[in-house]
């Protein structure tokens, strides 16, 4: 299985079910390609048939229960979480199991479900991350930030993929007892992966409201709070220079300079607007609505400014 290209991967899978259709691995892999393509549906039905041939097979269940999850049945979600517990009761399942009850609004069953993980590995930062969400959106900011602490501690030891979701939740922690080192949490955050409140919109969509079957809000809703909206002198000093080199014409060299602009200040919207512009008068006319539609999301007051170079810019490439 060619997993380095997804498509290829399809292929080599469906080869595979040509000659035996009961072959669940095939069934597998076709599931992990639709989840990394966010085609949840499709990944529902493949993880469905890899666990009617070999119901066995704790990783059958868990991507069935990716799949689940994230079209909003998280019922269906827990109940396949149930089997890979069974099948292999690690400390991960707890957790994930634990996120998915967060979300359906069965606060005890999380919290027990996160307890069990801890007991398992007491040094699981994505736990005490986990719980401390939990409590957060609960309302306990006392027990949010002991859980958010420790996370934060465990996970410099581990170099842990949710380091910077749970400086960001300690952040949400911290604004709530006024704490004035809350933005510094946030920022941090982003600084340490840039690509932050995307991924939160993506990894939690199931806990957004209208996707969960309480219907409930929580901490991480459509539009993420916002992060700190200061911007570092040196994030200006290089649009600056981007700017010099689109009004030169070297428009490619301009991008690749806002894009080390938004690599320190990820939330710098007058980088994004000049970034459109320049892929604007390089036909990437797709990137550029990117762009100017973030621009617009983190200061709506960009609009007339923005139609007016806009304007100029559509003037300039229909030359």
């Amino acid at each position: 299985m060619r997993r380095e290209n997804w498509d290829a991967a399809l292929a080599d899978a469906d080869k595979a079910i040509a000659i035996d259709a009961r072959y669940d691995n095939a069934y597998y892999w076709k599931a992990v390609v639709y989840c990394h393509k966010r085609q949840w549906a499709l990944a529902a039905a493949d993880s469905a048939k890899s666990i009617e041939f070999e119901p066995n097979d704790k990783d059958n269940w868990d991507k069935h229960h990716v799949a689940m999850k994230h079209l909003g049945k998280l019922d269906e979600s827990i109940a396949a979480l149930d089997e890979c517990i069974r099948l292999n009761p690690k400390y991960l399942y707890y957790i994930e199991r634990g996120e998915v009850h967060h979300a359906n609004g069965d606060v005890g069953k999380a919290e027990a479900d996160f307890a069990k993980a801890i007991e398992l590995e007491p040094t699981s930062g994505w736990a005490y991350c986990s719980r401390g969400h939990l409590r957060l959106d609960q309302g306990d900011t006392a027990g949010a930030l002991a859980d958010l602490n420790k996370a934060v501690q465990l996970s410099r030891l581990s170099r842990w993929d949710y380091y910077p979701f749970a400086y960001y939740l300690r952040g949400l922690a911290k604004e709530k007892v006024g704490d004035p080192t809350a933005a510094a949490d946030k920022d941090k955050a982003v600084m340490l992966w840039p690509g932050l409140p995307d991924w939160i919109r993506d990894e939690y969509d199931y806990m957004k409201p209208g996707r969960t079957l309480t219907q409930r809000t929580t901490v991480l809703k459509p539009a993420l709070p916002p992060l700190s909206e200061k911007v570092s002198p040196l994030a200006k000093q290089i649009v600056e220079a981007g700017k010099a080199l689109a009004a030169k014409g070297d428009l490619e060299q301009a991008v690749a300079t806002y894009n080390r602009a938004l690599q320190i200040a990820p939330r710098y919207a007058e980088a994004y607007v000049h970034r459109g512009l320049a892929r604007m008068r390089l036909k990437k006319t797709e990137e550029a609505e990117q762009d100017f539609a973030e621009a617009l999301q983190i200061n709506p007051g960009l609009k007339p400014t923005l139609d007016e170079e806009r304007t100029k810019a559509n003037k300039e490439t229909s030359k």
